[in-house]
């Protein structure tokens, strides 16, 4: 265990865990990116994971925090623009592929759980990696992944992409950010909405809910 806390890298590098006692951060301190855990001033730093070429992003607590997740993107050439996500034991190892590279090849990036530990929203890049970038093209989307069946669906996309998922404390709404011409915008995805227009896209509540685009999309604000 290390006696100093090693330089924390700037947020969103570093996350709290959900009762609050502890800080989860990336540092380069042994060499490369590695999830390291600190006590909230800074105190009993110790490195989680111990990768030495790879490189890990994105550190997220795991459901209760009795665990983290990052994502692993490769450093060998034929994979250097796909990555994964993985999920660590606070105790070490190497984790296990909790959403596997894309059959893209593409990088998946952003976990993050609900309270509940049932689902886990996160990005995918779905651009090709050999042009170039209008940050108002479809370049990113956001996909939900039920934790218990696998099962796995597109819940924000088009045009400015989808970045950033942020969930609410109980689990109906989902934060994110989308590119809007010239300017960078947050959006809130009301679940309950969006689950009632899939189910059943007939029914009249949800023509009346779904037929204006903000109304499920609402602007919190414009960053």
């Amino acid at each position: 265990m290390s006696t100093t806390t090693p330089t924390r890298k700037e947020a969103p590098t570093q996350t709290r865990r959900p009762d609050g006692r502890e800080i989860l951060f990336l540092s380069d301190a042994s060499g490369a990116d590695n999830l390291w855990i600190c006590n909230v001033d800074g105190t009993a730093a110790r490195q989680v994971t111990h990768e030495a070429h790879d490189m890990l992003m994105g550190p997220a607590w795991g459901p209760q925090g009795e665990s983290v997740a990052a994502a692993k993107i490769y450093s060998t050439f034929p994979r250097m623009h796909a990555s994964e996500i993985r999920l660590f034991d606070l105790a070490g190892g190497a984790g296990r592929v909790l959403v596997e590279t894309p059959a893209s090849r593409r990088d998946v990036q952003e976990a993050v759980f609900s309270r509940d530990g049932q689902s886990l929203y996160y990005t995918e890049r779905v651009t090709d990696p050999h042009i170039y970038v209008d940050a108002n093209h479809i370049n990113f989307v956001i996909r939900h992944r039920d934790l218990q069946t696998g099962a796995t669906t597109e819940v924000a996309g088009g045009f400015g992409g989808a970045i950033a998922p942020q969930v609410s404390p109980d689990g109906r709404h989902l934060a994110f950010v989308r590119r809007v011409k010239n300017k960078t915008v947050l959006f809130d995805l009301d679940s309950a909405i969006q689950c009632l227009g899939h189910d059943t896209p007939d029914h009249p509540s949800a023509v009346q809910l779904t037929a204006v685009y903000h109304n499920l999309l609402r602007r919190w604000a414009d960053l």
